[in-house]
């Protein structure tokens, strides 16, 4: 019997097998490339005003907190839930963080609100040139606790705040009041 020869087909049609059995095998062991963390975005308490005023139509939740405060991070896994569950019922939550803002706070902020929230909050922080002015611009009978909850109804009027470890068996009646 004579041997089995290849022709340059059969080479082609082997070599391209091989190829594709490793594009298959690369493609397991290759993690997927991470897309870049978005960083928080930085911005002024006229800033945090001219968002809440360009609301008005929607009920809003304004969140503050901060990165050093453990109950604000201990209430981050539930406001985010809370923001899943309340977006389809048209109300949004605008979540500001207010600590010092230095060059690493953007990263740090994002990185908490994708672990602890889900991704589910928005990325921002406040920056508080002036904490009387702040407290007061946001609600005058407001002692400046954290974390706060403020929820406006869909002319932009404050309703009701929560401060403190305020849980989400609280929030949602307060809301629900609110939305029509």
């Amino acid at each position: 019997t004579r041997p089995t020869r290849f022709g340059a087909g059969h080479l082609v049609a082997l070599l391209l097998a091989a190829m594709a059995v490793g594009l298959v095998w690369l493609a397991r062991v290759t993690p997927p490339a991470k897309a870049a963390p978005l960083k928080a975005e930085v911005v002024k308490l006229d800033d945090l005003k001219k968002e809440l005023g360009g609301k008005k139509g929607h009920v809003v939740v304004l969140h503050l907190w901060a990165t050093w405060c453990l109950p604000c991070l201990e209430e981050l896994p539930f406001v985010g839930k809370f923001a899943e569950r309340a977006r389809p019922r048209g109300v949004e939550v605008l979540s500001y963080s207010i600590d010092q803002v230095t060059p690493e706070l953007p990263a740090r902020v994002s990185q908490l609100i994708t672990s602890k929230a889900r991704g589910a909050l928005t990325r921002r922080i406040v920056r508080v040139d002036d904490p009387d002015v702040f407290v007061t611009a946001i609600d005058p009978t407001w002692e400046g606790t954290i974390p706060a909850l403020f929820a406006y109804d869909h002319t932009g009027k404050l309703r009701g705040s929560l401060t403190g470890d305020a849980a989400l068996k609280e929030l949602e009646p307060l809301v629900d009041g609110l939305v029509k």
